[in-house]
């Protein structure tokens, strides 16, 4: 994620092909009082920022593990999780740490992990939904949860 958002066009990081989608300015309540770890909720106010409109990709992970002597994550070369367009497993904190800063050492911009406080909002934005669609109980079409997944599709 590179800070911050500079219009409100869809920039493409150019060593990885990660799509970059700006989120404006905003207000929410950030928590809920039905969920234990997310008390108390709060009010809270962010500046302009971009976020990744996918997880990072095993292909996009390569492209830094090639360019660096970074170690291969350690599910890497399981076929289960080794589709090129599957999101990267089996990535640390350090790892994912380690990813964006390669990414800013040539980029006009700094590319970090989100804040709790970006993700939360960018989900579920500033209209206090409970969920990205609304306040309805996920269901199998809003949600990948209660299905049968092909073993190898973690996407």
């Amino acid at each position: 994620m590179p800070t911050p958002a500079r219009g409100g066009e869809i920039i493409t990081e150019p060593k990885t092909g990660l799509r970059l989608l700006p989120i404006p300015a905003g207000e929410f309540r950030m928590g809920s009082e039905d969920i234990n770890d997310a008390r108390p909720v709060r009010q809270v106010r962010l500046s302009p920022f971009r976020l990744g409109e996918t997880p990072v990709t095993n292909r996009q992970y390569q492209v830094f593990l090639k360019a660096t002597d970074h170690r291969e994550p350690p599910s890497w070369r399981d076929r289960r999780f080794s589709d090129p367009d599957q999101p990267v497993v089996g990535v640390s904190w350090h790892d994912a740490v380690a990813f964006c800063a390669w990414l800013s050492d040539a980029a006009p911009v700094r590319f970090a992990l989100p804040s709790e406080a970006q993700w939360e909002y960018a989900a579920r934005g500033s209209d206090d939904h409970r969920y990205p669609w609304g306040n309805d109980a996920p269901t199998p079409e809003h949600a990948c949860f209660g299905q049968e997944m092909p073993a190898r599709d973690t996407r």
